[in-house]
């Protein structure tokens, strides 16, 4: 296997200030806010993975898996990987699992995904015939898998209405997900493991804002725009226990995995040879 290289460690806290919601959100159910919590760490990569052979060769993907979960989870996460992949990474030759698939016998894949969701390593006699199997069509295949996605419960303060005619807004209850994703990349020809990291991605959701309408007597009145439901303001949030059921407390249901993983994925995108600075390092 060929030396690694580069080790990075990237972390970025919640952001402070207040949410911005506005009117068009009023028919909503769920507010889905950005996660609070992105972690990124890029532990190894060979030197020989470079941007021009990953977008000359092209990245075959060879699976995602959820660690303790079954395997009809896994469409949704695969679905996720490809969209980040395929938006944020354009210049990368995209071979999706679906083709991948068609291509290994269904007993192979079914041991080979199983063993890596068990052991966070692939099985390396499977991992040879899924190898020749995919490196017809790229040269470098990537398995990516969640290692946990804790839910957290918290409260959050915003505001409603546009710039110049803001309405506070009682804090209201945040139910989250994060989502601990490794992601492993392999030359298939080789089967060196050239790219490993981990990420932390999260996503929120809260319970509706619900400003008045237009038409109600309450609109202009100057009144506060009241959560539903929320917290008064200085007062605890509860937070539910083991044996509780959230929702009593007012908190939405959390954000699905898939959409936590997307977080992670887009970091791990970035992370890829070649890929372009982030936006606030642009123009610099």
């Amino acid at each position: 296997m060929s030396p690694m290289t580069k080790t990075r460690s990237i972390s970025q806290p919640c952001p402070a200030g207040r949410r911005r919601l506005h009117g068009a959100l009023a028919g909503l159910a769920v507010l889905l806010l950005a996660g609070c919590a992105a972690e990124s760490k890029l532990i190894d990569q060979s030197p020989e993975f470079t941007a021009e052979r990953l977008q000359r060769g092209g990245l075959a993907v060879l699976g995602v898996v959820q660690v303790e979960e079954v395997a009809q989870v896994r469409a949704p996460l695969v679905d996720a990987l490809e969209r980040v992949l395929a938006s944020a990474r354009r210049d990368i030759p995209l071979v999706p699992a679906s083709r991948v698939g068609s291509a290994v016998p269904d007993s192979v894949e079914r041991l080979f995904l199983l063993g890596y969701q068990m052991r966070g390593e692939p099985d390396e006699r499977l991992f040879v015939a899924v190898a020749e199997a995919a490196r017809g069509s790229a040269r470098y295949g990537i398995l990516a898998r969640v290692e946990s996605a804790p839910i957290r419960y918290g409260s959050r303060q915003i505001t409603t209405g546009l710039p110049g005619d803001e309405r506070r807004v009682n804090v209201v209850r945040v139910t989250g997900r994060d989502a601990h994703v490794s992601v492993r990349i392999y030359d298939l020809t080789t089967r060196a493991l050239v790219f490993r990291g981990k990420y932390v991605g999260s996503s929120d959701a809260a319970p509706i804002v619900r400003p008045p309408a237009s038409d109600s007597l309450n609109a202009g009145s100057g009144s506060p725009v009241r959560a539903d439901p929320g917290v008064r303001p200085g007062r605890e949030t509860w937070i539910p226990g083991p044996s509780d059921d959230p929702s009593l407390f007012g908190y939405a249901d959390p954000p699905p995995t898939a959409r936590a993983a997307e977080a992670s994925f887009l970091l791990m995108a970035r992370d890829l040879p070649g890929a372009p600075p982030p936006p606030a390092s642009r123009g610099r």
